[in-house]
């Protein structure tokens, strides 16, 4: 009888241990509730980009890095909604290489716990504008004065004749 008592307490602490846990297995990861979402995902370096997300501490400040959390990597801030609902616009740092890279959100959360989670832009090769302009023929030559030289052999040529003829005619009367 003993041992059936000591059963059903053993037991009985076991489930409420589970009871007094369970909670802490189903509450939902802090990153899923911030829900950080970038537009657009993927753009040239410096392009325009809108973070947003939520279910932080209300009226707290919340800080913006790219790739790591390192001071030199800082976007910027701002102040989450009464919500813990935040926007914030950042243009990609100028010498993002292209490729994947990281904007992590750092805040509180709703419980005042620290949190930081991240999102993936994907930085494009940008494009050269200017690789195959079209240039007039004559603007490329080496300015050499080749081009006087030929309307100077027209006349020149054109003098001779002259000259020739009018010895022609002079000859003939």
């Amino acid at each position: 009888m003993r041992l059936r008592i000591l059963l059903i307490m053993v037991i009985a602490v076991m489930a409420l241990g589970l009871l007094v846990t369970g909670p802490a297995f189903a509450q939902i990861p802090p990153c899923d509730s911030v829900n950080l979402v970038l537009a657009p995902t993927h753009g040239v370096a410096s392009s325009n980009v809108m973070a947003t997300g939520g279910s932080l501490l209300s009226n707290s400040e919340t800080e913006f890095y790219w790739d790591t959390t390192d001071p030199s990597n800082f976007l910027g801030q701002v102040l989450s909604d009464p919500a813990g609902d935040f926007i914030f616009n950042f243009n990609v740092p100028t010498g993002a290489t292209a490729g994947a890279h990281q904007v992590i959100v750092s805040g509180s959360f709703s419980n005042e716990s620290y949190v930081e989670c991240s999102a993936d832009f994907i930085v494009d090769a940008s494009v050269q504008q200017t690789a195959y302009a079209a240039t007039s023929p004559i603007t490329s030559l080496p300015n050499t004065g080749i081009l006087l030289l030929v309307p100077a052999v027209g006349l020149a040529a054109g003098g001779l004749g002259g000259m020739i003829l009018r010895k022609r005619r002079s000859s003939d009367t």
